[in-house]
């Protein structure tokens, strides 16, 4: 297969099926560690295919169901606090 066809094959509907840990990473703006962790807790589904990648559609719900929460440490998701919005200051 020529390396052209490999190019239009890795895209569906202009964007990539599937991204691996360090494409995540980019794109949440985090690190490839963070990203492992998000996986090793249950947070982000992958697929093992020899090496993990999670599909697009699994990034999309990922970012909608934490959306408002404190993900930063993957084993301890708590809803963000947010004091004082809203609220005139004294």
């Amino acid at each position: 297969m020529a390396n052209k066809e490999k190019e239009n094959l890795a895209f569906v509907y202009g964007r990539k099926p599937v991204y691996n840990a360090a494409e995540v990473s980019a794109m949440l703006g985090v690190s490839i560690p963070k990203v492992n962790g998000f996986i090793r807790c249950g947070l982000l589904p992958c697929i093992n295919v020899g090496h993990r990648v999670v599909r697009h559609e699994d990034l999309q719900e990922f970012l909608l169901k934490y959306r408002g929460y404190n993900i930063s440490e993957p084993e301890n998701v708590r809803k963000i606090q947010w004091e004082g919005v809203g609220q005139d200051a004294v």
